[in-house]
C-alpha cells in the first residue's frame, strides 16, 4: 500500500514535466563489503537481543550496504529524488527509503522556501550526512540515529522557511521546518521489546524487522513476531517541528519535536499502534586543531493498549545521547564516540519487562585511498542491563564486540 501511495505521489508533476525529463538523472552510489568480528549473542536482525546486525553467527565476509539515489530536476523550481538501499539481512535485497518531490523557488525576500512531498525521515540525525542517507565518520551509527533509521519515517509533506545563506555566508543563518506525515504508528515498538541497537542501515517501505520471541506477543489482539514500522493504524496525520541555527562551517544546533499522534488501542494487520512522542537537539561545532564535534539528545516515550483501570501494556520512557569527535587528517581520519542509552519500564505488567540501561564505545578509522574508494577499521565496544534477556535464558547482562574492516567503492 505504501508504495503505491508514493507513486501516487509522483505522478501528477512528473506527467506535467515529461519534456523536462529528457536529460538523465543525477546518480550516486555505494557499496561496501568487508570482513567481521561478530557479536557475542544473535543479532536482532534475527529475532534477538543482539546490539549489532553482526551476531555471534556472522563472523566472516559480509556485505555491509550499499544504495543507489537518482536525483532529476524538473523545470527550473522542482527536483525528484529516490533512493533505493540494499541489504542482505531484509527482503527484498533492494528496497526504497526516500521517494520525494522538492519544490524550490529562488530567494524571496531574503527568505528561501523548501516544500518536500513523498516518504522521508525527520532530519534528527547530524551524522547521516552523506548521499543515499549514510553516515559520514563510522560505519556504525549511534543508537540514538540507528532508531530514527529502524523506526522513524512516513509518507507526507514538510515546509521549510530559511535565511538566505548566500546573502549572509559568514554571519548567522536559521530554519524552521514543519512536517504532517501518514504512517508511522508502529514506532516504538522495537525500542520496548529489542531496545537500543548499532545499525548500518535503514528500514524500506515494506520491510519487516523480526521480534525476540517474547511472551507478551500472544496477548490480547497478537502482535506479530515483526515491526512493519511505516503502516497506519488509525487514519490519524502524525506532525514534527523543529528549526536549526548555525554560523557557517562553525556551529550548527537544531532542535525538533515528533508526535506521530496515533490511538494506542489501534491494530492493522498483526501491527498495533504506538502513541511516540519525542524531542532531539543536535549539535555540531568544529574545534581548534581541525577537530570536529557531534553531540545529540533524544528523549521520548511511547505507550500501547491503554486498557482500562490498569493503564498501558507497554508505557515507556526512553532516552539515548551521544558524543562523537572527529580529526580529518590529509587523506584519512580518526573518530571516536561515546553513547549513552536506556529505556524505563512505567507500566504495571512484569510479565513483560522493558526496562533497559546500557553505554557504548565506538573506534573508527578512515583512509580515503581515491575519490572512490575509502578503507575502514571500526570497532565498538557495547554494555548494559536488559532485563528481557531473561525471558529467553540469557544473562541480563550483556558485553557485546564488534569490529569491522570495509571496502567502499563511490560512484
Amino acid at each position: 500500500m505504501e508504495r503505491l501511495l508514493i507513486a501516487a505521489l509522483f505522478s501528477p508533476v512528473l506527467l506535467q514535466a515529461l519534456p523536462a525529463l529528457a536529460e538523465s538523472p543525477e546518480m550516486s552510489a555505494s557499496i561496501s563489503t568487508g570482513y567481521v568480528a561478530g557479536g557475542t549473542d544473535t543479532s536482532f536482525l534475527d529475532e534477538g537481543f543482539g546490539k549489532s546486525p553482526y551476531g555471534s553467527a556472522d563472523e566472516g565476509p559480509a556485505f555491509v550496504d550499499g544504495f543507489i539515489e537518482l536525483n532529476q530536476l524538473i523545470g527550473s523550481d522542482w527536483d525528484a529524488r529516490l533512493t533505493l538501499s540494499g541489504s542482505n539481512n531484509l527482503s527484498p535485497g533492494l528496497g526504497v527509503t526516500e521517494a520525494t518531490l522538492t519544490y524550490r523557488p529562488l530567494p524571496e525576500s531574503g527568505l528561501r522556501y523548501r516544500f518536500k512531498l513523498g516518504a522521508f525521515r525527520p532530519p534528527v540525525s547530524f551524522e547521516h550526512s552523506s548521499e543515499g542517507w549514510t553516515t559520514q565518520y563510522t560505519v556504525l551509527a549511534s543508537a540514538l540515529n540507528s532508531w530514527i533509521g529502524e523506526e522513524v519515517g512516513g509518507l507526507g509533506g514538510e515546509l521549510k522557511v530559511a535565511s538566505d545563506n548566500a546573502a549572509n555566508p559568514a554571519g548567522w543563518n536559521w530554519d524552521v521546518f514543519a512536517s504532517g506525515f501518514y504512517g508511522n504508528d508502529p514506532a516504538g515498538t522495537m525500542l520496548a521489546w529489542t531496545g537500543w541497537t548499532f545499525w548500518n542501515g535503514q528500514t524500506r517501505y515494506g520491510d519487516r524487522i523480526e521480534i525476540p520471541p517474547i511472551p507478551v506477543l500472544g496477548i490480547a489482539q497478537p502482535q506479530s513476531y515483526y515491526v512493519e514500522p511505516y503502516i497506519e493504524t488509525d487514519h490519524r496525520a502524525g506532525y514534527y517541528v523543529g528549526g536549526t541555527l548555525e554560523r557557517g562551517q562553525q556551529l550548527r544546533v537544531r532542535a525538533l519535536y515528533y508526535d506521530n499522534r496515533t490511538d494506542p488501542n489501534t491494530y492493522n494487520d498483526g501491527q498495533w499502534g504506538w502513541h511516540t512522542r519525542f524531542t532531539s537537539i543536535a549539535v555540531q561545532a568544529s574545534l581548534p586543531m581541525d577537530f570536529g564535534l557531534i553531540m545529540q539528545w533524544l528523549d521520548g516515550s511511547s505507550v500501547t493498549w491503554d486498557v482500562p483501570t490498569l493503564g498501558p501494556v507497554v508505557d515507556i520512557n526512553y532516552h539515548a545521547a551521544f558524543a562523537e569527535l572527529t580529526k580529518a587528517f590529509m587523506n584519512q581520519r580518526l573518530t571516536v564516540r561515546y553513547d549513552r542509552f536506556g529505556v524505563d519500564d512505567e507500566d504495571i505488567f512484569p510479565m513483560d519487562p522493558n526496562g533497559e540501561n546500557g553505554h557504548a564505545w565506538t573506534a573508527s578509522y578512515q583512509w580515503q585511498i581515491s575519490r572512490q574508494w575509502l578503507v575502514s577499521v571500526e570497532q565498538l565496544w557495547i554494555e548494559g542491563h536488559r532485563t528481557a534477556r531473561t525471558l529467553l535464558g540469557l544473562d541480563p547482562n550483556y558485553a557485546d564486540r564488534v569490529a569491522l574492516a570495509t571496502l567502499r567503492w563511490q560512484l
